[in-house]
């Protein structure tokens, strides 16, 4: 990302469905890597992932988003969109979970 990243936090949740299988997530990730706790959970099919380490994190406001009611500083956390894509690789490098869908 170009630019310096906006102060601040982001909180939600929600879930996709691919297929048959339903994905929810919920997650509270601040705008600094070093601010913390940074928290991701992703549930499927009986399986939990949480976020141990956030590499990275960059928040901007743009303006073609009409973000609506309580303002806030940002409206952009590394991308926007309502479509979620899932990658997860286990320890030992292998894909545990692919999955993506539109947000509901």
């Amino acid at each position: 990302m170009v630019g310096t990243s906006l102060p601040g936090f982001m909180t939600g949740g929600g879930a996709i469905i691919d297929g048959d299988l339903r994905v929810t997530h919920g997650f509270h990730v601040n705008c600094t890597v070093g601010d913390g706790p940074q928290r991701l959970e992703i549930n499927w099919d009986g399986n939990r992932f949480h976020l141990d380490h956030l590499n990275s994190a960059f928040c901007s406001n743009d303006p073609s988003i009409n973000s609506g009611p309580p303002s806030a500083g940002f409206n952009t956390f590394v991308g926007s969109g309502d479509i979620a894509t899932y990658a997860i690789f286990d320890a030992d490098g292998n894909l545990v979970l692919s999955a993506s869908g539109y947000l509901r």
